[in-house]
């Protein structure tokens, strides 16, 4: 359940980001776009983290303690 939760963490950041803070959807405010560069900055870290380990683990993995086999 932790692996998930950080697996999914920056796709709820998006959410909470640009649909929960805003009061008003034609324009977004400072802390919406800060949110909205954090998910994108976690998304990458989470790319470059596996292309490190060849696919074999992620951010989510360390996190947890998790090893894929494969």
């Amino acid at each position: 359940m932790g692996r998930t939760a950080i697996k999914l963490l920056p796709w709820e950041v998006v959410h909470l980001a640009a649909f929960t803070l805003s009061g008003d959807f034609s324009q977004f405010s400072l802390i919406q776009m800060i949110g909205l560069t954090v998910a994108n900055l976690l998304t990458v870290v989470y790319w470059v983290v596996a292309a490190f380990t060849r696919g074999r683990r992620s951010v989510h993995d360390f996190v947890v303690g998790t090893v894929v086999s494969g």
